[in-house]
């Protein structure tokens, strides 16, 4: 399935008007298709409508709609909430409404009463560039809507709520929202049925315009990876050597649970290098692990005078993870540049690995070894000297750092994004927010180590690894809810992961939410794929 950020939305606009369609046209397209679906949907005729309308483009295509419900018979009511249409095309379609559309202005008395006994209530408030918090005002005006009667359908996304991210805290409660021409992030999000019931797109000629235009991007779906297979005659030698780096005496646990992502998802060998006391508390949780105890700094890490076995094991391997619960120390900083330097085996650095980097991004380019790096935005921040508070300066410098750096870079988070140096770039929408909590990178890590020591590329590694680690969280959020999953929770859970991706192989699938972040999207949209 494919979708358009808020940035490569406003590009495709620009193309199709480039093309010779005028915003007033879009405008028209969108707004029509828009009102076809909700009177395909629901008889209005003698209906009471109410539309929601701000004063950018967005209430441009309420007005449309409101034309269009009128002249089918609705009794339409359009709120002016901002007052009257800032933008030119808003303004033209407002002068194309009839006159027996009643126009209400935000502080009329009665408006409370007219929301909550309409038939039809239409958010066309915000549109896509909307970013933060909510006035009050609006918020009131929400809570109002909340207690309608009427069917509640929000214009392209709900208001309050960003495109790009998902993220709210107060908006439209919708029990529709119509994509206009192409779905965004807000629509594949895996919390988006707290804003909305279902999503349907709404094809029009800029949808066309879209899929020509180079401009959408994949959103990360199991159908499209090439997950490793594991073949009847295979032994462990078969299924992949990995080495991980990890842990400190601070932080013993993220070496374990690294060591249990790696170990569930197959890996043949997982070998973990590591102080003592680590060695011993993840030999414990994992007697099928094999541990080679190092020397240990002076405050609990592993001691940079190790360099040279690491490198010795690391070149015997199929893939190396470094970085997860190692702290920031120099001591960490001298075993990461020297492994960059040094080691050839394919290398994913997490968390500390990339703390010590910070100011030495040149390092990068000059690694031996095939890289894949998986910051959060902060560690991405710190990577790269500068804050980045998201959208698409993030997205451009997240792409702009792979291509130079010549490293897959997979940055995590609510939407996780992966971008390739050769310009390659997906998301994530799977998982969900019981993901949100310590150890849950570490689980990932032990993942992608393991889908890379298997022999998968580490584009396709981390593809692989995304999914593996969303459909366990899934299933994990259904055995002990969100709130009360742990990131163990997860590791567990990647058996019924792979059950799931069998039988979807071999045409079994059911309707699974870990296999499905598109489930409530409307047929419509399936013609995106």
């Amino acid at each position: 399935m494919k979708f358009a950020t808020v940035d490569a939305m406003r590009r495709i606009e620009e193309r199709s008007f480039q093309q010779g369609t005028s915003y007033d046209q879009m405008m028209l397209e969108a707004g029509e298709e828009a009102a076809r679906i909700l009177l395909e949907r629901m008889p209005l005729t003698g209906k009471k409508a109410v539309i929601l309308c701000g004063k950018g483009n967005n209430g441009g295509d309420g007005f449309v709609v409101a034309r269009c419900l009128a002249e089918q018979g609705a009794l339409v009511t359009v709120v002016l909430v901002q007052g009257p249409p800032a933008t030119d095309t808003a303004q033209g379609a407002f002068r194309m409404m009839p006159q027996k559309v009643e126009i209400l202005e935000r502080s009329e008395a009665s408006l409370s009463d007219t929301i909550k006994g309409c038939d039809l209530l239409v958010d066309a408030l915000y549109g896509i560039g909307f970013r933060g918090a909510l006035r009050e005002p609006d918020r009131e005006l929400f809570e109002w809507c909340a207690r309608s009667r009427g069917f509640r359908v929000a214009l392209d996304l709900p208001s309050g709520v960003e495109g790009d991210t998902g993220r709210y805290e107060s908006c439209f409660p919708a029990h529709l929202t119509i994509a206009m021409a192409c779905l965004k992030p807000v629509h594949l999000v895996s919390w988006r049925k707290e804003y909305t019931d279902e999503v349907l797109l709404a094809r029009t000629p800029l949808t066309q315009v879209a899929e020509e235009s180079g401009l959408l991007t994949d959103a990360l779906e199991p159908e499209i990876c090439a997950f490793p297979r594991r073949l009847g005659w295979s032994h462990k030698g078969t299924n992949g050597r990995l080495l991980l780096i990890c842990g400190s005496a601070a932080y013993p646990g993220a070496a374990v649970m690294a060591c249990g992502g790696a170990l569930r998802a197959g890996t043949g060998y997982v070998i973990l290098a590591s102080t003592l006391d680590v060695c011993r508390e993840a030999g414990g949780r994992y007697p099928g692990l094999l541990r080679r105890p190092l020397h240990q700094s002076w405050n609990g890490g592993i001691a940079a005078t190790e360099l040279s076995r690491l490198l010795k094991w690391a070149n015997e391997s199929d893939a190396v993870v470094m970085g997860c619960g190692m702290e920031n120390t120099e001591e960490t900083k001298s075993l990461v540049l020297g492994m960059l330097q040094y080691c050839k085996t394919p290398l994913i650095l997490d968390a500390d690995a990339l703390n010590a980097l910070a100011g030495k991004t040149e390092v990068l380019r000059r690694s031996a070894a095939p890289l894949l790096l998986t910051p959060h935005p902060g560690e991405f921040s710190r990577l790269t000297g500068t804050h980045i508070d998201g959208g698409k300066e993030l997205a451009d410098t997240a792409a702009a750092f792979s291509r130079e750096t010549g490293a897959v870079l997979l940055l995590k988070g609510a939407v996780t994004w992966l971008y390739g140096p050769d310009g390659e770039k997906t998301a994530s929408f799977l998982g969900n927010s019981g993901l949100a909590r310590g150890g849950s990178g570490d689980v990932l890590a032990g993942i992608l180590g393991a889908m890379a020591a298997r022999g998968l590329p580490l584009w396709e590694a981390a593809r692989c690894g995304l999914v593996l680690q969303g459909m366990a969280a899934q299933a994990a959020a259904r055995r002990w809810s969100r709130e009360g999953m742990l990131p163990t929770d997860v590791i567990d859970a990647l058996g019924e992961a792979f059950l799931t991706l069998e039988a979807c192989r071999s045409g079994k699938r059911g309707n699974d939410e870990g296999m499905d972040h598109s489930a409530g999207i409307g047929a419509a949209a399936d013609r995106m794929r």
